[in-house]
């Protein structure tokens, strides 16, 4: 089955924030991160529920090269990514 994968207005501000972090550190950076994104989002329209479920039906996937994780929820078939955040950076939306 391949699954829709949507990205909430709140991702879609994540990713961009976190691009242009990235670049500023260094040129490419960002595009190599945008890049992983990308092909997390690949997987997802495959392998969406093949991620441990964390409660209340959110699940993550963790970024290869960066110390990045997508948190999403699956819908029967859609997947909707609903945050982008770094490893270490709190989790407290998972609560609701």
């Amino acid at each position: 089955m391949k699954y829709h994968v949507v990205l909430e207005p709140e991702a879609t501000d994540d990713l961009n924030r976190n691009w242009a972090y990235l670049e500023d550190q260094r040129a490419g950076l960002g595009h190599d991160f945008l890049g992983e994104v990308m092909d997390s989002i690949s997987y997802l329209e495959f392998y969406a529920e093949i991620a441990e479920e964390k409660g209340k039906g959110w699940r993550r996937v963790k970024l290869n090269k960066f110390n990045f994780n997508l948190w999403y929820k699956v819908f029967k078939t859609d997947v909707v990514i609903l945050h982008i955040v770094h490893g270490h950076q709190s989790t407290d939306f998972t609560e609701t």
